[in-house]
């Protein structure tokens, strides 16, 4: 099949299995199966080709059909036998039957597929024929055997009718993004998400370019499914840009840390520095790598650029000469259930000689709580780490005593070395579960050291989710959704924890706003004892017992005048196999005021999706502007968004 476009360039596709097909600035360089499609450029005199590539996976794949849109971009439509054939922004992402039908989009050098999908289900499926109009949208006709060939809701025959039917599709050219605008007034916000539909995982990162409006804030929700159930996810706050950083890190091969860099700037070569120190004192293995404008670095620290030895538990120290953006999760277990925990990373300069509060301590029937302080000076420092629950109704808090590989006691003191690590282990053993908050209070004239939690539930499946220390404020933020009807599968509801680590009560004052900046009417109040603690979905306080209409998404806004008053807030969900997880949505960071605002972690396909909320930073103020999918390179990245 050939395609002749107003320029008289001749664009040719079909099947081959000759070893020898003569291949040029291929998008595939090599032959992949039996029989590959191919897809080739001509010069309109025949006597030369701009490219001449294979498109195929392991077994026999051949084009029947060829159209070019107005900008250039090259469509082919065949068939495929083969399971390793691309699927990249895919309406269907996987082989169903003996054979499918297929559509690739590709850039009009053939450099980058757009989109690459496979159509069909389990019967015998071949698309034939092509169009494309001027909006880039493609039109597909073939034919099926599939009793449940995916049909749209608007099909005017929605089954099969006889032994073999035709069928035509069409795909959206704007299904498929490179960047998108987003707007939010104030107090207000913007959500938007990846459609996870491709087999094998994209790699990149999100800058939110600023138009109108000051630097908002935000976080981004990776999820991830194995054999279409939800097993994990994880919330990354939008890191603010820094020139220094220093956090917890393992590379063991069975918990390993990640790190994520971005390099936004226009002017040059980011040179990083780094150093590892182990979690009992000593430094080693320093290293340096460069990081062009705009390109992302991502892996485990045990392979390029970093390339530390396995089995190092410590904490690794970075320094560049250009602000980046830096984010670390620590990746465990494997095959069908890893876990993605967020892993924080401060500045080691700011430093902070007051107590820090982790607002939520689980404990008992399933549930364990590690705690893990990194030392960010350079001194010996010391302190301890308290533990606290409800005491009767109405009465101050009083301490919680667990058992942990320290002992049994609801105080522990550390001691760490200079840029050094602590790390204090719950063992969970309590037959009941006991919600509580650790205070980690330095020595006086010490410095405090950064810290976070884990916590993990085991009962029934796996959830890890962590929970930063932080300094006690007068008001806080998260995100809301809501959907579906709680607890049914999937179906997401708002949880909250707030700690009182003060000798007073403290009353906190909620107020929930729409992202599209209207206040949903509802509000209320909590009094927390002294060294009390709250932990709760937000359907269980006065005054929210009817959430808005699912599906809703919002800003929970918290206000107090009491000092000593810390929160976190989640979102929690149930999978289809019943299994509980949650994931950290709140405090929201504030970052200074950049531009672009850089999201430094984006994964879609091979199970992951990514969801990205945007909403006003410290000032409160709505903000308009475009938010760019990036590859590693710095590159626009194709992805299919999922629709709104």
């Amino acid at each position: 099949r050939l395609a002749v476009v107003k320029d008289n360039n001749i664009y040719v596709t079909g099947y081959t299995l000759s070893p020898n097909f003569p291949i040029k600035n291929a998008r595939q360089p090599l032959h992949a199966g039996v029989y590959d499609a191919f897809l080739i450029k001509l010069h309109p005199d025949g006597q030369d080709a701009d490219f001449s590539t294979p498109i195929g996976g392991e077994d026999t794949d051949g084009g029947t059909s060829v159209a070019v849109d107005k900008d250039g971009f090259i469509y082919v439509a065949g068939f495929t036998n083969s399971v390793g054939f691309y699927a990249i922004n895919a309406i269907g992402g996987f082989l169903r039957g003996a054979r499918d039908g297929f559509v690739v989009k590709m850039a009009p050098d053939a450099s980058v597929l757009v989109y690459s999908t496979y159509l069909g289900d389990f019967g015998v499926e071949g698309a034939t024929s092509l169009a494309v109009d001027g909006a880039g949208n493609a039109y597909v006709t073939g034919f099926t055997t599939s009793s449940a060939f995916p049909v749209a809701e608007n099909a005017f025959q929605s089954t099969l009718a006889g032994g073999q039917d035709g069928f035509i599709v069409k795909i959206n050219a704007d299904d498929v993004k490179t960047s998108e605008p987003f707007s939010f007034p104030v107090n207000g916000g913007a959500v938007t998400a990846t459609a996870g539909q491709t087999s094998q995982p994209l790699f990149g990162y999100v800058a939110a370019d600023v138009i109108t409006g000051l630097s908002p804030s935000g976080l981004e929700i990776i999820d991830l499914r194995s054999a279409g159930t939800l097993i994990n996810e994880v919330s990354v706050p939008v890191p603010a840009l820094t020139y220094t950083a220093r956090f917890l890190v393992s590379t063991s091969l069975a918990s390993a840390t990640a790190v994520t860099i971005v390099n936004p700037s226009n002017d040059g070569d980011a040179e990083i520095g780094f150093y590892f120190t182990a979690a009992g004192g000593g430094t080693s293995n320093f290293g340096s790598f460069k990081l062009g404008p705009h390109q992302q670095t991502s892996g485990f620290l045990y392979s390029a650029p970093f390339f530390l030895p396995v089995d190092l538990k410590g904490t690794i120290t970075m320094q560049s000469d250009f602000p980046v953006s830096v984010i670390a999760l620590l990746v465990s277990g494997s095959g069908s259930s890893p876990t993605n925990v967020w892993i924080p990373i401060m500045n080691p300069y700011l430093v902070n000689n007051h107590p820090v509060v982790i607002p939520q301590f689980v404990d008992g029937f399933g549930w364990s709580t590690h705690i893990h302080l990194v030392n960010q000076s350079e001194d010996l420092i010391t302190g301890e780490i308290r533990l606290f629950k409800n005491g009767e109704p109405g009465e101050p808090g009083v301490p919680m005593e667990i058992a942990s590989e320290q002992g049994v006691g609801s105080v522990f003191a550390y001691s760490i070395e200079p840029r050094g690590s602590f790390s204090f282990i719950g063992r969970g053993e309590a037959g009941e579960t006991t919600a509580g908050f650790a205070e980690i209070v330095p020595t006086a004239g010490e410095n405090a050291p950064l810290a976070h939690a884990i916590l993990n539930f085991t009962h029934v499946g796996f959830l890890s989710t962590a929970v930063e220390g932080v300094e006690p404020a007068l008001s806080f933020k998260m995100y809301v959704e809501i959907s579906g009807a709680y607890p049914e599968a999937l179906a997401a509801t708002p949880a909250l924890a707030l700690a009182n680590s003060s000798d007073a009560p403290a009353t906190v004052n909620l107020q929930l706003v729409g992202l599209d900046g209207t206040d949903s009417g509802l509000s209320g109040a909590l009094t927390i004892p002294p060294k009390g603690h709250v932990s709760t979905f937000l359907f269980q306080v006065p005054g929210f017992e009817t959430l808005p209409k699912s599906p809703y998404n919002g800003v929970l806004r918290l206000t107090t005048s009491q000092p000593g008053v810390t929160f976190a807030g989640f979102r929690a969900r149930y999978n289809e196999q019943g299994q509980f997880l949650a994931t950290i949505t709140g405090p929201l960071k504030e970052v200074d005021n950049m531009n672009p605002v850089i999201f430094p972690h984006l994964v879609d396909g091979g199970g992951y999706a990514t969801q990205f909320i945007v909403i006003p930073g410290a000032s409160g103020s709505g903000a308009s502007g475009t938010i760019r999918y990036v590859d590693p390179s710095g590159n626009p990245l194709n992805l299919a968004i999922a629709p709104k």
